[in-house]
């Protein structure tokens, strides 16, 4: 986010993070559903890396990098790669 918004618009980085949270998450659990014996649901599966992103968003991004939870506040920043990423997973 913060290489885009340095080089395109606001709204093209908006995009473009939702295009490759979804190719990124959905290439990911074909992986792990494809080429493991899966233990876990695809349901459980999208619980979990999706909470993972919102950890790494809230302690990572929001906490340390950003000093700040304004992020959250972005529909289209946060809460749509959000979904995007469970929807794909």
């Amino acid at each position: 986010m913060v290489i885009g918004m340095a080089k395109t618009t606001l709204n093209l980085t908006l995009a473009l993070h939702a295009v490759v949270a979804v190719v990124g998450f959905g290439a990911a659990s074909y992986l792990y559903f494809h080429w493991t014996a899966s233990a876990v649901t695809p349901l459980q599966a999208a619980t979990v890396l999706t909470a993972v992103v919102v950890i790494l968003d809230v302690f990572v991004v929001a906490m340390l990098f950003q000093r700040s939870f304004e992020m959250f506040r972005s529909f289209a920043g946060t809460w749509l790669p959000f979904a995007l990423i469970f929807a794909a997973s």
